[in-house]
């Protein structure tokens, strides 16, 4: 089951309106979406895809790009 990557932008907006410190990667394995673990960097250690979609419908707060990697070749630095 795949590793997918995505960016929270509501994180990033709350960080930058109200100085909060919330992690805006996401990372979800099997479904997108599905109990991501959420991180401030990343490592992918495998080669990958990146997906791009107009409409805005890959993931959490209707991502419009997204990282697909094999299952496990994500690591969460930090």
């Amino acid at each position: 089951m795949p590793d997918y990557v995505y960016i929270d932008s509501t994180a990033i907006a709350a960080n930058m309106l109200r100085n909060d410190n919330r992690p805006p990667i996401c990372v979800s394995t099997g479904k997108p979406n599905t109990n991501p673990r959420v991180a401030f960097d990343i490592r992918i250690n495998a080669p990958c895809r990146v997906i791009y979609s107009k409409a805005g419908v890959l993931g959490k707060d209707s991502a419009r790009v997204m990282i697909v990697a094999p299952d496990g070749s994500v690591e969460i630095v930090r």
